[in-house]
């Protein structure tokens, strides 16, 4: 786990059940998840070639980070793709029931102005 300060790591992998590592440690990351509300500052290049990276922001869709893991080749997940997979379980845990089986990332991509 990394942060943006090593305290702020360590209370955030003691609730999680992580380990806080060295920025040097991503080069043998198989997963990366930017959580940060702005771009980080992470040299992809040095990442191995089978990294996933995930970025919790949608807004932009497409961020920095991702545009640079997909210049690369990497696997990358954007923040609605995470939004909708927490979707189901958030309506099933209010609502107690199962959402209905439909495809909402076209009309979620219309909402925020994105084409799909």
């Amino acid at each position: 786990m990394l942060n943006r300060t090593r305290a702020r790591a360590e209370v955030l992998a003691r609730d999680l059940g992580a380990t806080v590592v060295e920025a040097d440690a991503l080069a043998e990351a198989v997963l990366v998840v930017n959580a940060l509300s702005v771009p980080p500052e992470i040299d992809v290049s040095w990442l191995r070639d089978d990294a996933v990276l995930m970025d919790m922001t949608y807004r932009p869709l497409i961020t920095p980070f991702l545009t640079q893991g997909r210049s690369r080749g990497l696997t990358t997940v954007d923040g609605l793709a995470m939004l909708i997979g927490q979707a189901r379980p958030s309506f099933r845990a209010i609502f107690g029931i199962e959402p209905p089986p439909i495809d909402v990332r076209a009309p979620a991509l219309a909402a925020l102005g994105e084409t799909p």
